[in-house]
């Protein structure tokens, strides 16, 4: 958990770093008044994955079987609680920003809404990251992933930021998000690993 937490940082960070040193405060102000609700409404799901990782851990040891079942049950909890939320986020969005930033931040309206899908693709990638490939021994694999995404998106977020500012970011960080999960998706595919 601490070295997907770590390795995550990567790529949310310096986008933001990234981001201010090209396009300045005000592009930060707008992008954080948004990610800063994303991060507390995905925060919610918190609890639930880092009490899940050594539940299954250990069931993977014991019954492998009861494992791939119970990880499988999780996924399904998760997707439809970060999908409802992902949803929350996009359509209540202008609520959302009026209530915790005030008026004058209408641009965090948009990058909330480009971030909206990322609750649902960090429980997604949880799964098949934390629950599936770290429980079967796939550490390097894992972390590899997250080292390459981080990079792509640290590469990607210069033009990014330059031509679309506060927007180019978002994007960015939606599309790394997306990227993880899909590699850890063809990962644990190809290796058969949810099958009992």
């Amino acid at each position: 958990m601490f070295l997907f937490q770590l390795l995550q940082l990567l790529y949310t960070t310096g986008v933001v770093v990234v981001l201010g040193f090209i396009s300045g405060p005000v592009a930060v102000g707008y992008f954080n008044a948004a990610n800063t609700l994303r991060n507390a409404i995905q925060g919610l799901i918190n609890p639930i994955t880092q009490a899940l990782y050594p539940r299954v851990s250990a069931t993977i040891t014991s019954d492998r079987k009861a494992g791939i079942i119970l990880i499988k049950r999780s996924m399904n909890i998760l997707s439809l609680t970060t999908a409802i939320m992902s949803i929350f986020l996009f359509f209540a969005a202008p609520i959302l920003i009026e209530i915790s930033a005030g008026s004058g931040y209408e641009h965090s309206i948009l990058i909330l809404r480009i971030l909206s899908p990322i609750p649902l693709l960090v429980a997604l990638s949880n799964v098949y990251g934390i629950q599936v490939m770290l429980t079967h021994g796939y550490k390097k694999e894992f972390s590899r992933i997250l080292l390459s995404v981080g990079l792509i998106s640290f590469i990607v977020v210069f033009p990014m930021s330059y031509l679309f500012s506060e927007k180019g970011a978002a994007i960015t960080l939606l599309l790394a998000e997306i990227l993880v999960t899909f590699m850890m998706f063809i990962f644990v595919n190809k290796n058969k690993l949810l099958l009992p």
